[in-house]
């Protein structure tokens, strides 16, 4: 079979979700926020089980990601600004909180 041929039991190639990615990244550039979530809500109502799985695993991943980031972000501004802590002083921290 040749690469990036869509094969059923294999599912979806690599060939097909970049084809993909990239026709949903010049659609939604035109499409609106109410538009996008309606033609979400029907790739969901008409998808298999598979599939449902996959979307939601890298929905979940996509969000834990962005949080992450934003974790990350918070650290720098903290670290920029002076709000630092030594490993002596989380460790007097932790102490206080045993008693």
């Amino acid at each position: 079979m040749r690469q990036g041929k869509f094969n059923e039991k294999k599912g979806i190639t690599k060939n097909h979700l970049n084809k993909l990615c990239t026709f949903v990244r010049s659609k939604m550039q035109v499409m609106s926020t109410i538009e996008i979530k309606q033609e979400l809500h029907d790739i969901i109502n008409k998808s298999d089980q598979k599939f449902l799985k996959l979307f939601y695993k890298l929905a979940k991943s996509s969000i834990y990601q962005l949080k992450e980031e934003e974790m990350i972000l918070d650290g720098e501004k903290d670290i920029a600004a002076g709000r630092i802590h030594s490993q002596d002083e989380v460790q007097k921290i932790i102490e206080s909180w045993k008693k």
